[in-house]
């Protein structure tokens, strides 16, 4: 019988922690980028560099974080029973074969087959740009449209995403380097969120994200957050300065204030005035459906958490992701670890 060694290391968190840890680690930039953010946090805490290496290790052990998830949640400290369960990206990838094919994972991963895959739920025009795209097809597609969104066909946290401008082009081989340099590039007509969400945002469109996790007789939803982003940035994702609310998934309600990853509560209204803790998403209900009803699209995918844009129109997925790291436990204050590890046993 033929066992695959990838599959023997991923099924324990340990080595998976160390095989990431490597992976990392060979990358100059972030090793640069962790060096520093170390020596902030050692200068934060008025403590020796060393101190805070000692206790990033004795937290890995305990909960095979890996660095930036140590640095950016500010785990310094914290008392090993608060993290004993702490849903890392390491153990998320322990549990991920269960909950999904490695063929689910590559068209979750791949933008443009994502949009191939659920085109019924995204209630927008896409066009996939590579070099078999005749630029007669782009100039079609950008014809009559102000603005469009382009996306690297594979990526992750916003990065790449930047916004067309079709009145300010007046020769689309100057994308063309961007259209080479990814792979291809999927060009998305620009949807427009709903009249009362529109104050959460200054340019990105606000989503949410909800994660579903399907059993056999019904899709249960672990949790869910609004994001937005109240400055100049043209996407809502964390990583690119958005914020994020929680949202109680039976009302669709928001029930805490704009959260920061650390769990802390930031503030109740949001930075232009207006109050964030008590409001309703519209269109709860049919978002719930979306996200149920997409969650049974592929049967051998059991986990997924969804980016949904509600507009005048109703609810429409943006995209579905193979994981949502740790940042999701952090911001709805719920231990998703223990649902995915009971998932997977039964």
């Amino acid at each position: 019988m033929k066992v695959s060694i990838k599959k023997i290391v991923y099924s324990h968190v340990t080595l998976i922690w160390l095989l990431e840890m490597c992976r990392r680690l060979v990358n100059p930039q972030v090793r640069q980028t962790w060096g520093a953010k170390f020596k902030r946090t050692a200068s934060e805490k008025n403590t020796m560099l060393i101190r805070i290496y000692e206790d990033f290790i004795k937290t890995a052990i305990w909960s095979a974080c890996l660095p930036d998830e140590y640095l950016s949640l500010r785990l310094y400290g914290v008392a090993r029973e608060e993290i004993a369960d702490f849903y890392s990206y390491c153990r998320m990838l322990k549990y991920l074969s269960s909950l999904k094919t490695a063929e689910s994972m590559r068209i979750f991963n791949d933008k443009a087959e994502f949009c191939q895959r659920f085109s019924s739920y995204l209630g927008r025009e896409v066009l996939l740009w590579d070099e078999q795209t005749s630029l007669d097809t782009v100039k079609s597609f950008l014809s009559g449209r102000e603005r469009v969104i382009a996306k690297p066909r594979q990526a992750s946290g916003g990065t790449g995403i930047f916004l067309i401008d079709t009145q300010m082009i007046s020769d689309l081989s100057e994308i063309q380097a961007e259209v080479v340099k990814h792979g291809g590039i999927l060009l998305e007509e620009c949807l427009v969120n709903h009249q009362n969400l529109k104050q959460f945002s200054k340019e990105a469109l606000s989503t949410v994200r909800i994660i579903t996790l399907k059993h056999p007789e019904y899709v249960q939803v672990l949790g869910a957050f609004l994001r937005f982003n109240p400055g100049p940035g043209i996407t809502d994702n964390l990583s690119g300065g958005g914020c994020a609310s929680p949202i109680d998934p039976a009302s669709g309600k928001i029930y805490r204030g704009i959260v920061d990853v650390t769990k802390d509560t930031i503030g109740t209204r949001h930075p232009t005035g207006f109050e964030v803790i008590g409001y309703q998403l519209p269109y709860w209900p049919e978002t719930l459906r979306l996200v149920e009803q997409a969650a049974q699209e592929l049967a051998d995918v059991r986990f997924t958490p969804w980016d949904v844009a509600i507009t005048d129109k109703g609810p429409y997925l943006i995209e579905g992701n193979n994981e949502c790291g740790s940042r999701f436990q952090r911001i709805v204050d719920r231990n998703c670890y223990e649902d995915i590890k009971t998932a997977c046993r039964g």
